[in-house]
């Protein structure tokens, strides 16, 4: 699958990597392959944060001029404080790719549709990384199959904490701190949780942030984008929703929810600057670990500097970042490709639901599978449930595979 909808290319190239001595620019320790979990130091304008031997490994980020460098989040808990969070069970592998999720509160059927697809389906070998309920609220069966499946696992059950993440920093001593931030959606709070998890790998080792209750993978999204190639800046694709007549939504404006997470985040002026534009999806984006750590960095900012409390407001602070040409101009982004609806390894189903997907030629006779717009099957099936007939295929095979493991 060829790569389609380069709508930017920033100004930026990774080049030789250096270390740049000023008081306002971030400092970083460059990556010794031989040996990646080393300390590092982390400093902004905002202060410093120093990460244990056993903690994460930091990407390496060049700093150029006039570059927009987004706090590291860590920063908040205090000038000392250290990254502590690690997994319940499950070990990062640095070198491998690796899919990102936030997964709480779900039954077994649909750990295993996800997992399993995404395994045998998209033949992924590298790290599932899920935070998902604290272990005394697992769902039955959950735990035994997230470890048979090697599934990096944090149990932190979020939820249940009041929506806050206690416990992921600490201070000069790595005593647990509580969370610096307030209260937020999970949607939201889930941003801050991929940084840290992003930190623990290479930087073109290539991440996937995707949802898990509503994903289906039919074919390998990574084997349909290129790696990139050792010195080139870090890439990051996007992923647009439809912007057919006929959609739910075709745009911004149309959209009362996105409509209303940008402007409840951001105001009508900023709003109005990008309404006719295409809705890209939060729920699915790809990239180089060097460009979506510092993506990462600008969501949780976007929660810091707007307070935005409505669910779902994430997607508008995705929209904003890249619409206002934030990322354009952040060290460690190369290039940004965002890929128009049905064209790309995500296929956004949620805005066609206002017909059934098979009369939209949207599902292949004989295999239920998805298909985008020429016809070819689309690697990452996201929002099937907005469909009823997609939604009943994909509970069968969920209930075929549960049943499978019981055997």
């Amino acid at each position: 699958m060829r790569v389609k909808g380069h709508r930017k290319k920033t100004r930026f190239s990774l080049g030789l990597w250096k270390i740049i001595a000023a008081p306002v620019t971030l400092w970083i320790l460059l990556l010794v392959p031989s040996a990646p979990f080393v300390s590092k130091l982390i400093t902004s304008a905002g202060g410093s944060a120093r990460v244990p031997p056993n903690g994460p490994v930091l990407s390496v980020k060049a700093s150029q001029d006039g570059a927009q460098i987004f706090p590291a989040p860590v920063e908040a808990a205090g000038p000392n404080a250290t990254i502590i969070l690690k997994p319940t069970f499950g070990v990062h592998r640095p070198d491998q790719d690796a899919v990102f999720v936030f997964a709480e509160g779900y039954d077994l059927t649909v750990f295993a549709l996800f997992v399993t697809s995404l395994r045998e389906n998209a033949g992924f070998d590298g790290d599932i990384v899920m935070s998902v309920s604290s272990r005394a609220k697992l769902k039955s069966g959950v735990e035994t199959f997230l470890k048979q499946q090697n599934v990096v696992t944090y149990c932190l059950g979020v939820h249940d904490k009041g929506n806050v993440i206690d416990n992921m920093y600490g201070d000069s001593d790595s005593k647990a701190l509580p969370d610096p931030r307030p209260s937020r959606p999970v949607a939201t709070a889930r941003f801050e949780l991929y940084w840290v998890w992003s930190l623990h790998y290479r930087p073109l080792s290539r991440i996937m942030l995707v949802d898990a209750r509503d994903v289906y993978f039919q074919r390998s999204p990574f084997d349909a984008l290129p790696r990139t190639p050792e010195g080139s800046g870090g890439v990051i694709h996007f992923f647009e929703e439809s912007t057919k007549e006929t959609s739910a939504a075709k745009n911004i404006e149309s959209s009362p929810y996105n409509k209303g997470w940008i402007g409840t985040a951001y105001g009508a002026e900023a709003l109005k600057k990008i309404s006719k534009r295409p809705v890209i999806c939060s729920g699915g984006s790809i990239g180089d670990q060097v460009a979506m750590e510092t993506y990462l960095r600008g969501m949780v900012k976007q929660w810091d500097d707007t307070r935005c409390k409505m669910k779902g407001c994430d997607q508008g602070y995705h929209n904003y970042l890249y619409y206002s040409g934030l990322l354009e101009n952040a060290g460690g982004i190369g290039d940004i490709f965002v890929h128009k609806h049905g064209e790309g390894v995500f296929n956004n189903l949620g805005a066609l639901r206002n017909s059934p997907f098979r009369t939209q030629g949207l599902l292949q006779n004989g295999t239920d599978l998805v298909l985008n717009w020429d016809g070819s099957v689309a690697p990452v099936a996201h929002q099937f449930d907005r469909d009823k007939e997609l939604g009943e295929i994909m509970r069968n095979r969920a209930s075929q595979i549960v049943s499978e493991l019981k055997g």
